[in-house]
């Protein structure tokens, strides 16, 4: 009996670092082969708004090797705090898929293989393991005139902004702010004749995790 050489391989996931299943196939008598589904993402980190990657294979094994699935779907699926699993997209080429997704928020991501079959062989349906991406706030910074600005992304509305100033090697708090109801917070910062460093931080919650401004500073010339 011949049995079918499974093709399977990375385009856009090459990216990522991904690693091109072999393509050598080898005899396999059992009508059922294992599968495994084996995905990774940009990182584990993200701003809000930034696109999230992942990528990865669906993978069957002929007793001697790894070998990508000729069969079935991957769904993307995503979980946020509170919530329940749900799928967002989907790829009927589960031997080499590609997602991208939005960053929101906090979130853990997963892809769900449904099974299938060709000729006569049967790929069961399998799970990949969760990948988190803790995501954070979208600031975008200005300083003039000594006047430290900046708006925050997504929604942040008459909330607390603590401003730290470096002192050594540690930070400590300046002033504690809040924003305006358009999300905005200034500060004007002081100036002496020593250079010093002042940021910006909005505490985590369970939707975003804690997110840090870029270094401003100041001097009195």
């Amino acid at each position: 009996m011949r049995i079918p050489r499974f093709v399977a391989g990375l385009v856009s996931a090459a990216l990522l670092g991904l690693v091109p299943v072999s393509l050598a196939a080898a005899p396999a008598q059992a009508a059922t082969m294992p599968t495994r589904v084996d995905i990774q993402t940009g990182g584990s980190s993200a701003t809000y708004g930034q696109t999230i990657q992942v990528a990865g294979n669906v993978v069957a094994h002929n007793g001697q090797e790894w070998l990508g699935v000729p069969a079935g779907t991957a769904y993307l699926q995503e979980l946020v705090p509170g919530g329940a699993w749900r799928t967002i997209d989907t790829d009927t080429y589960p031997s080499s898929f590609y997602f991208t997704v939005k960053a929101r928020q906090n979130a853990s991501y997963r892809v769900t293989y449904t099974g299938g079959a060709y000729r006569e062989y049967t790929f069961p349906a399998a799970n990949s393991a969760t990948k988190g991406v803790k995501v954070k706030r979208k600031l975008k910074e200005s300083i003039r005139k000594l006047v430290f600005k900046s708006t925050v992304s997504p929604s942040y509305k008459r909330k607390k902004v603590v401003i730290q100033v470096k002192a050594g090697k540690r930070w400590k708090t300046h002033r504690v702010i809040r924003t305006d109801r358009r999300s905005r917070f200034a500060i004007k910062l002081p100036a002496t004749r020593k250079r010093t460093y002042f940021r910006a931080v909005i505490a985590g919650n369970k939707k975003f995790t804690k997110t840090v401004s870029r270094t401003a500073w100041t001097r009195r010339i």
